[in-house]
């Protein structure tokens, strides 16, 4: 019975796209998900029941998976350590490829660590995007209001914007 509802919960995880893991307490990995060991692509094989996350960080820097770690491994080592024990609930970081990843990290009562970790790259461009288009439109805004406030021949205010400035200085005075 325990081994078919393992079974079940590790076919479940291989569904989600999202790179899953749970490490124990003493920072063993407990159980992943396809995603998460394809992080690890060229040792893929050694992601499995037991590993530490220490070895992991270190077989990155030697496979070369990780920019950060040149010429810094062993404070690249004890940066990642004090991440997966005391890291915020949440990160975002670009990786070496380019994309925006965010982790959500949740510590367990009993000390171990769950970990869930989305390419979020898609969702940070159109942010982007929409925060140029609303600039864009801010500027469009600010461009018809000063046009619809001046004379198109002489620039000069036009009759209603000298009448609410008459208005503005009336109630002011």
């Amino acid at each position: 019975m325990r081994d078919k509802l393992f079974n079940d919960l590790s076919a479940a995880l291989d569904a989600v796209p999202a790179a899953f893991v749970l490490y124990d307490a003493d920072e063993k990995l407990v159980i992943c998900n396809n995603a998460y060991r394809e992080e690890y692509a060229p040792f893929q094989h050694l992601i499995k029941h037991g590993v530490s996350h220490t070895d992991l960080q270190w077989l990155k820097i030697r496979e070369g998976l990780d920019k950060n770690s040149i010429g810094r491994a062993e404070q690249f080592i004890a940066d990642e350590q004090d991440r997966h024990r005391n890291g915020p609930e949440m990160e975002e970081w670009q990786d070496d490829q380019g994309k925006t990843i965010r982790l959500l990290r949740a510590r367990l009562p009993n000390g171990h660590v769950v970990g869930v970790r989305f390419d979020v790259s898609d969702l940070r461009n159109a942010q982007r995007a929409l925060e140029v288009q609303n600039e864009e439109l801010k500027q469009a805004r600010k461009s018809l209001s000063e046009q619809a406030n001046r004379d198109d021949l002489t620039g000069l205010l036009n009759r209603r914007a000298m009448r609410t400035k008459v208005a503005r200085l009336a109630e002011a005075g």
